[in-house]
């Protein structure tokens, strides 16, 4: 054995503790709420919606919704926001949840083109949604997630008395029906979660998460640039950091992995590592203590010849399906056979795009080609 190999084994055992300390962090209960305040002021819930695509993707945002609309009470009121193409589908939707719920507050904004000059899309919408608010805590949530049972309680417990200006909710993926769902399952259950989970233990949670951020309303109108937002890729990540401290919720979301080939799956995952690594590029880098293939890679291709080399690619790749199998099993989350397959395909695919994030290399979302974490319109 060389001193090469000595270093990549030390690199795989680092590797190796990270997948046991993630397990054990995804292992812990999370603390709950145990009690009720006396009032509750309004809460208002931001529901931005995609275009409907086919009856796929308006069936899982219904469920969604749903799940939303059923915790629901009287200091409660939701906005959702939708093309005006889709109109028709969600004042049905609306209807079926006010005569199943008597009461609830549904408010459906339609715009022919939400954008308007915004880069960002969800932001786009808040700015449409915002003149109909009237609640005094604002919930802004992304349209794909879905609310466990007691989630609404929960985060008014946390931001009544979280004494943070913005509560943010983890979330993980509960299902991956196809094999090319396994980047997003994996990127969410396997590092996005239990960095979190980290994060939250050293009291370092400086930002918000997309799937749920809740603050008040005179904080917000007092601290947040929403042009600033609409030029940003990260918008959840900037609005945390304008409305620190950010404390993490005691509840966790879900959502489902919604990429339906392969393409679309790498798409997915290179913009969000992208964004990482344009807005906190030290800790995209120290990635790398935790990528010991790309070493392992790197010695096959040097020395093809050495069995040890090979040998430490199928270790570290039998890691990561232990690993991939035990967290998303305590998590709950279902793996199809297909995705389950497909897990060296991510082990190999996450070494690959760390390398082209930091390349020259834009990513696109909604149509918008972006060259940084800001837009600065498509270059041509």
């Amino acid at each position: 054995m060389n001193l090469i190999h000595t270093m990549l084994i030390i690199w795989t055992g680092f590797a190796w503790v990270w997948w046991l300390l993630s397990y054990f962090l995804v292992c812990k209960p999370r603390t709950t709420a145990s009690s009720k305040p006396r009032w509750y002021p309004l809460l208002t819930i931001f529901k931005p919606l995609p275009k409907i695509t086919d009856e796929l993707e308006l069936e899982s945002l219904q469920e969604n919704l749903s799940s939303w609309v059923a915790q629901m009470d009287d200091n409660c009121e939701m906005l959702i926001g939708c093309h005006e193409s889709d109109a028709h589908l969600w004042h049905s939707f609306c209807a079926a949840m006010e005569a199943d719920y008597p009461g609830v507050k549904l408010e459906l904004v339609s715009h022919a083109t939400p954008l308007q000059g915004c880069a960002n899309p969800k932001i786009a919408w808040m700015k449409k949604l915002i003149p109909h608010a009237r609640g005094e805590l604002w919930f802004w949530s992304d349209a794909d997630i879905y609310a466990p049972p007691n989630t609404l309680a929960q985060l008014r417990f946390d931001g009544e008395h979280g004494n943070a200006h913005m509560v943010t909710c983890p979330y993980i993926i509960s299902e991956a029906s196809t094999a090319s769902s396994i980047l997003d399952t994996l990127f969410v259950n396997l590092e996005f979660y239990p960095g979190v989970l980290l994060l939250e233990r050293n009291r370092a949670i400086e930002f918000g998460f997309g799937s749920g951020m809740l603050f008040s309303r005179t904080e917000f109108e007092q601290k947040v640039d929403l042009d600033y937002l609409a030029k940003s890729l990260a918008d959840d990540y900037h609005l945390g950091r304008m409305l620190q401290p950010v404390k993490l919720a005691t509840v966790t979301l879900s959502t489902q992995a919604t990429a339906r080939s392969w393409s679309a799956a790498v798409s997915h995952y290179r913009r969000w590592q992208k964004t990482v690594r344009w807005n906190r590029p030290l800790g995209f880098a120290s990635q790398i203590m935790v990528l010991p293939l790309l070493g392992w890679i790197t010695a096959t291709v040097l020395q093809p010849q050495s069995a040890f080399a090979w040998l430490g690619i199928l270790a570290v790749l039998l890691a990561d399906v232990i690993a991939a199998l035990t967290i998303c099993r305590q998590l709950r989350c279902r793996l199809s056979a297909a995705a389950t397959a497909a897990i060296p395909a991510w082990s190999f695919l996450r070494v690959l795009i760390f390398i082209s994030c930091w390349l020259p290399i834009p990513v696109r979302w909604r149509g918008q080609i972006w060259h940084s974490a800001f837009y600065e319109g498509n270059r041509h």
